[in-house]
């Protein structure tokens, strides 16, 4: 205790060596344990439901398309339910949005239809009320999220019982989930299917016979004693004999599992991953740059040291010594960091754009633990600095407390930590870098339409006022006729779905008579109107006009290049039949138009397949309209129009399209501008250890540099002397952080888009940047030495 009391005073005697190291410490520490706050969080941290390492996420896959994973039909549920045995039981979910009516507006609620036992499987009883049970007869029914049931019914237990209406359809309110249950992510609300199979989101088909259909996430328990392995075994038998029962449909899908924790959180598992390196390597800076000031501290105690050896203090002693001072600095340190992770981890969290599927991160008992490891590691290895460092007694004794700039051996370590530091540093700048050219190559790319001057909204349309393509169609008419009334308005148009959207509807097309040829394309319903509003370039032929619903009239698409190239490849497609949609009747080509990239920008176009809305009974369209102006301050007159038809459809995320279109870009922009901080931090304090270094040789050095002057020396030769001895270490770094780069390029590849891993501007101007930042810090700490009076300083030798 006494020894720890006695480094405790020796810091306190100079508040200033201890603060900044301690600080600097702790932006490191902060920074690492920020991310393994995150990754105890999503990755490591229990999932909130019982025996989790038996759930699983079956899957069908195209056995075509080399095993690309599909949801899965309603049929195929029902055969894997009753004779996959591996399984302890199965529950399917369509995940779905709902139109909730009460309140001052129509609110899109975010929700699921799930199977009976869905609940029972994932071993999660409701906060208040009861779960849905197996063969539940009679109306709807639904749970709600304790978020939603505090929103909606103030948290009051007499919301069970109560009807909501859904969609139009009255809903009874069965009981509540708890916060932490959140099952489909974004889910608010969980439906009652009406038979043994929840209800496709938009085609009116029988769910339980239906085998055409890949719509259902399912979920399985694995009996007790029963592998992955083994369940998949079973599972793909299964869904053989399915497949030579019934080759149309299910001749080329096989099945799949995977485990819930890998479904739901491996997505960003890669990302996670390289933030905690990423954030190790910012804590190595900071650990060079308090390792520089405990070697400067080293050799300024040569002289205390000597006399405590005088006095008999042995080699151990001294070793406690500057252990317990160094792990003095770093608990404080780990103090602070884990204050910083406190607060920083969750702002990470809630800045993401995945924070709605993250779960939030705490200051846990394993963060603690890491925290305590990393304060043992970062206080071991800096007392071990000064443990190591020769005590020349007599010589020491003899300076009578004078102290120089050290042995050569500490001028080699320092010129070591220097490389250290600068070369972590340029890892970092150069990830940035690639990130930048790449992000800034990505936001150039062309989307195949403009979404500058549009404006766009999501309509959900209620299948029980709009049950079929007529309805729907007549819905559409209406509402473009009251749009293109707005002198605001210069056109407009529906479609299925928008460019960029999250999801994306695939069929097949093919021609008449070549059925084996078919090959998939994204499938769209448009009116007329909608490849103007998003200025969709119109290759050949027309788009869609009212008349090609008139009764009697014969069915026509419209196709994309990539559709039309890979259908007609020797010819052109215009007046061509094709078969889509799965519709037994062939439409003809009308029209060809330009490419859009729906799936991301960084995704080549696909082929796509438009046909009317109307002609497919499709109940979720969505609204882009060109306006005369801003956009936004289109926005309430495009909201009126769409009131005006039907006050009781919400109108969800009515935006501007660049707005939208910039939104994909968000997980991109997320990465870089926290990679960019990381980096740009680790910078500074690169520089600051480069000025500090610097400042302590040059006071150090007073003597040497005041002889120089004296013997005729000029300011500015001393200044160069300076920095060309500081430069060689820092040269060292740039040349061993390139290396590292390269040796590392082969995982950036999965982040990059038209960058090179090894950009050659990137590694030729980054190295170049940091190397001018280092001389710029030494040049300013080196003109203290040009300030040098050389009679002054010979005199104070």
């Amino acid at each position: 205790m006494s020894l720890l009391a006695g480094s405790v005073r020796q810091l306190v005697r100079r508040p200033g060596f201890a603060l900044f190291a301690a600080g600097v410490l702790a932006l490191g520490l902060g920074a690492a344990l920020a991310i393994i706050e995150v990754v105890d969080a999503v990755l490591l941290r229990p999932l909130p439901f019982p025996q989790e390492e038996r759930l699983v996420n079956a899957w069908q896959s195209d056995l075509r398309g080399g095993g690309t994973r599909l949801t899965v039909t309603g049929a195929d549920f029902l055969a894997w339910q009753s004779e996959a045995m591996g399984f302890d039981r199965m529950a399917a979910v369509s995940a779905r949005g709902f139109n909730l009516l009460g309140g001052d507006r129509p609110e899109r609620i975010e929700g699921a239809i799930v199977s009976a036992g869905f609940f029972s499987l994932l071993g999660v009883a409701p906060l208040v009320g009861r779960a849905f049970t197996p063969g539940l007869a009679g109306p709807r029914a639904a749970l709600l999220s304790e978020s939603l049931w505090r929103a909606r019914f103030g948290g009051e237990t007499s919301a069970v019982g109560r009807t909501i209406s859904l969609d139009g359809e009255p809903v009874e309110v069965m009981g509540v989930m708890p916060a932490s249950f959140r099952y489909p992510a974004t889910a608010e609300l969980w439906l009652s299917a009406r038979t043994r199979v929840p209800e496709h989101p938009t085609y009116p088909i029988d769910p339980e016979t239906d085998r055409g259909r890949h719509y259902l996430t399912v979920l399985g328990r694995l009996r007790p004693g029963i592998s992955l392995a083994e369940a998949q075994s079973q599972l793909r038998v299964v869904q053989e004999r399915i497949a030579r029962e019934h080759p149309d449909e299910d001749g080329d899908v096989g099945a799949m599992l995977v485990p819930l924790r890998e479904q739901i959180f491996g997505p960003v598992r890669p990302l996670l991953l390289a933030l905690l390196g990423i954030a190790g390597l910012l804590l190595g800076v900071a650990w060079a740059n308090v390792a520089h000031l405990f070697l400067a501290r080293t050799a300024t105690r040569s002289h205390e040291v000597a006399i405590r050896v005088a006095l008999g203090a042995t080699r151990a002693s001294l070793w406690k010594l500057h252990f317990v001072e160094a792990l003095v600095i770093a608990s404080v340190a780990a103090a602070g960091g884990l204050a910083i992770a406190a607060f920083l981890a969750p702002a990470l969290v809630a800045a993401s754009p995945q924070a709605n599927s993250l779960p939030s991160p705490r200051i846990s008992a394993e963060v603690i633990a890491a925290a305590v490891v990393l304060a043992l590691l970062c206080g071991a290895t800096l007392g071990l600095i000064g443990a190591l460092q020769r005590v020349r007694t007599a010589e020491s004794l003899q300076e009578g407390g004078r102290t120089g700039a050290g042995s050569r051996r500490q001028s080699r370590f320092r010129a070591a930590l220097i490389a250290f530091e600068i070369a972590l540093s340029l890892l970092l700048l150069l990830a940035a870098g690639l990130l930048e050219r790449s992000f800034r190559l990505l936001s150039a790319v062309d989307p195949g339409f403009q979404p500058q001057g549009a404006l766009a909204a999501d309509l959900p349309l209620p299948r029980l006022r709009y049950p079929d393509a007529r309805t729907q169609a007549r819905f559409a008419g209406d509402l473009l006729r009251k749009l293109r009334e707005d002198p605001q308005v210069e056109t407009a148009g529906l479609v299925s779905r928008l460019p960029l959207s999250p999801s994306n509807t695939v069929g097949e097309l093919t021609l008449p008579g070549r059925e084996s040829e078919a090959f998939p394309v994204d499938l769209r319903l448009a009116t007329d109107g909608y490849a103007e509003a998003l200025r969709i370039p119109l290759r050949e032929g027309r788009t869609f006009t009212p008349g090609d619903l008139l009764p009697g009239a014969p069915p026509v698409a419209v196709v994309n290049e990539a559709a039309a190239r890979r259908a007609f490849p020797g010819g052109k497609a215009l007046g061509q039949r094709v078969l889509i949609w799965g519709e037994k009747v062939p439409s003809e080509i009308v029209g060809v138009v330009g490419n859009v990239r729906h799936v991301g920008l960084e995704t080549d176009p696909r082929p796509e397949a438009w046909r009317p809305v109307g002609a497919v009974g499709w109940s979720n369209l969505s609204v882009a309209v060109r306006v005369r102006g801003s956009p936004a301050a289109a926005a309430g007159a495009v909201r009126e129009a769409i009131g005006a038809i039907d006050h009781e459809l919400p109108v969800v995320r009515l935006e501007p399209m660049q707005d939208r279109t910039l939104r994909t870009l968000a997980p991109r922009e997320f990465t870089l501008e926290l990679l960019a901080s990381l980096a740009l931090l680790a910078a500074l304090l690169a520089a600051a250890g480069v000025h500090g270094v610097t400042t302590y040789l040059v006071a150090q050095r007073r003597r040497e540099l005041g002889v120089r002057l004296a013997l005729g020396a000029t300011p500015g030769g001393i200044v160069r002397f300076v920095v060309g001895e500081m430069m060689t270490p820092v040269a060292a770094g740039c040349v061993f952080g390139i290396g590292a780069a390269a040796a590392l390029s082969r995982f950036a590849r999965g982040f990059l888009y038209g960058v090179a891993p090894m950009d050659p501007a990137t590694f030729l101007l980054l190295p170049l940047l940091l190397a001018g930042i280092a001389a710029l810090a030494t040049a300013s700490a080196a003109g203290r030495a040009a300030r040098v009076d050389p009679a002054e300083s010979l005199r104070s030798s």
